[in-house]
């Protein structure tokens, strides 16, 4: 992309191709010092762990509407907690960090669509 940008003639496409050349490289991840697959795998399963007892909990001691509300907290923030420890560990960008978010609370908080 920087090639193209220095042989473009024309001054406004060469600034264009050189912000976008600089939004794809910023949004390159960077594995200065990844995160060994074994403290993923141990984080991970670590998390999982705590919203499972979690959930286990609010259903035993809180009525069923109140702990279906702390199911779906739990879930969605365990989306959250498993795409910062992917982002740390050098695995995925913050823009894809973002999109499981958004994907983990859209699942969680969605009716199923369709469903007869």
């Amino acid at each position: 992309m920087l090639k193209q940008a220095m042989n473009c003639p024309n001054p406004d496409m060469r600034e264009l191709i050189l912000k976008a050349a600089h939004r794809y490289f910023d949004t390159d991840i960077k594995q200065s010092a990844p995160l060994p697959m074994w403290g993923l795998i141990v984080m991970l399963v670590a998390f999982y762990l705590l919203v499972l007892g979690t959930v286990v909990w609010a259903y035993s001691k809180l009525p069923v509407i109140t702990a279906s509300v702390v199911f779906v907290l739990a879930f969605s923030i365990l989306s959250l907690l498993i795409g910062v420890v992917l982002r740390v560990g050098g695995y995925i960008s913050e823009s894809s960090l973002l999109t499981i978010w958004k994907a983990g609370f859209k699942a969680v908080t969605s009716p199923k669509r369709g469903a007869k």
